[in-house]
């Protein structure tokens, strides 16, 4: 005890560096309150600087000092939920769920409603969007609102209505996404609460670019970053990363890269497992379309390695996915198959419409290239009238571009005229000068496939001169 009240005088200065060293000692001279005051300390403090592996050993060891006293179910019950907090952070979802079902328990029980209602809310979002289990996550956002109804209002009912958005919008609701999101961001900023500000901002700027509003969608997702950004908002900012970076348009692909870069780094800086595999996939499409297909599915493969180490069973059918499509790229149609069969039977235990709509743009577009057109018309219409019916505007155009090609070879000319003039339109309203270059190639193509040979060729060298512009050579 003597020797570690000295060692308290002499870090007095820089005491929080000492935390961990100064735990120990009391621990082993017997001061186990002193013990556990300076494990607590040391926990928080790792946490916060993303030392994750220090930040559960800190809080293990504090927890097992708690549990040798009486009375201490507050101080328990908030070092399991870090705990939970920081397992959920590092792809480890079992024992998360194990962490934050103890301390739901002792919440209950201590009729604290406001923590039970957020450990609720904390486990519906891993079991639906990590874990793929949305009836269980079900029964805890209505537990989560059942407690709420009862409670004057507080931030807690805006991250609410923030995951309801994000589940809403994944499961291809954005009627119910877009009130959601709004309701969010009005009770965050009514209570100064920038990080759901952030995190609301987010969600809307997915709703708006699924439904074609580019400008919107920008807006919402450089507010998000600059807030996340400026507040110290790690995890959000990753995600906002992402958004920024996946959300600008064709010709700005060197600052799409930057973004995914960026992200990635980010990602790995704080160890989230989840989000790293994002990134991966999203620069494995960067170097997909340049044509670095080899390098491409490397990113894929390491991206999938990630997916299934922390068992991200809502992500892995994606990036089965991608990983058909590069393959058939590659002209390894055998291997696509296989993938896109296993991404299949996996996302139909999802309620995520995304992979089960993918599956059949996937399907389509390797019929397509084997020449079976009228399966891939049949697949191509599916997957439209998926993404049609969730009011997916982007999605809709974005496949409509296989149909029209599908239509053109089937001499479907008059289905393929109504569906290029639909293109040309969105793609103007969006300003997207990517997808006005796709929509004059394809006018093109159908003029070829007319036998309007002149026409044809001029469409073609206005779609070359178009890309030239944006300076889009390596496509």
């Amino acid at each position: 005890n003597v020797v570690g009240c000295a060692l308290e005088k002499v870090y007095a200065k820089k005491i929080d560096e000492h935390f961990g060293e100064l735990a120990l000692h009391f621990l082993e001279s017997g001061e186990k309150d002193k013990a556990l005051d300076y494990f607590l300390k040391a926990g928080e403090k790792a946490a916060k600087v993303y030392a994750n592996s220090e930040a559960v050993s800190y809080l293990q060891s504090a927890l097992s000092l708690l549990e040798q006293k009486e009375g201490e179910l507050p101080e328990k019950g908030r070092v399991l939920e870090s705990l939970g907090d920081t397992k959920k952070l590092v792809g480890e979802y079992e024992d998360c769920m194990k962490y934050w079902n103890e301390a739901l328990l002792l919440w209950t029980k201590l009729q604290e409603k406001g923590k039970t209602a957020t450990l609720h809310r904390k486990m519906a979002n891993v079991l639906w969007d990590k874990m793929g289990d949305a009836e269980k996550a079900k029964e805890h956002h209505d537990a989560c609102s059942r407690i709420l109804e009862t409670e004057p209002e507080s931030v807690e009912n805006a991250r609410l209505c923030h995951d309801m958005a994000y589940m809403y919008w994944r499961n291809g609701d954005l009627v119910k996404a877009l009130a959601s999101a709004e309701k969010a961001l009005m009770l965050a900023e009514k209570l100064n609460a920038l990080e759901v500000v952030a995190d609301a901002c987010l969600d809307l700027a997915v709703v708006f670019v699924f439904s074609g509003d580019f400008k919107k969608c920008r807006e919402y997702a450089n507010r998000a970053l600059k807030t996340a950004l400026d507040n110290d908002y790690l995890e959000i900012a990753v995600l906002a990363y992402d958004r920024v970076g996946g959300f600008l348009p064709s010709e700005e692909y060197e600052k799409r890269l930057e973004c995914f870069e960026k992200g990635l780094s980010l990602a790995r800086k704080i160890g989230d497992i989840s989000r790293q595999s994002w990134f991966l996939q999203d620069l494995a499409w960067e170097y997909c379309s340049r044509g670095e297909l080899n390098k491409a599915v490397s990113l894929e493969e390491e991206a999938l390695t990630l997916n299934k180490k922390v068992g991200s069973t809502a992500y892995i059918p994606l990036v089965l996915g991608d990983l058909g499509l590069i393959y058939q790229r590659l002209g390894e149609w055998d291997k696509s198959r296989q993938y896109y069969d296993e991404a299949t039977v996996m996302s139909r235990k999802l309620t995520d419409y995304l992979p089960k709509a993918g599956s059949h743009w996937l399907y389509g577009l390797l019929h397509f290239d084997k020449e079976e057109y009228i399966e891939a018309r049949e697949s191509l219409e599916e997957a439209i009238r998926m993404v049609k019916k969730a009011g997916f505007r982007l999605q809709q155009m974005v496949l409509s571009q296989y149909l029209i090609l599908t239509s053109i070879e089937l001499g479907e000319i008059g289905k393929a005229i109504e569906l290029l003039d639909s293109l040309r339109k969105f793609a103007r309203e969006a300003e997207d000068k990517g997808l006005d270059a796709i929509e004059m190639a394809l006018r093109a193509m159908l003029l070829r496939g007319q036998k309007k040979y002149d026409e044809s060729v001029e469409f073609f060298e206005r779609t070359i001169q178009e890309w030239k512009s944006i300076k889009a050579d390596i496509w």
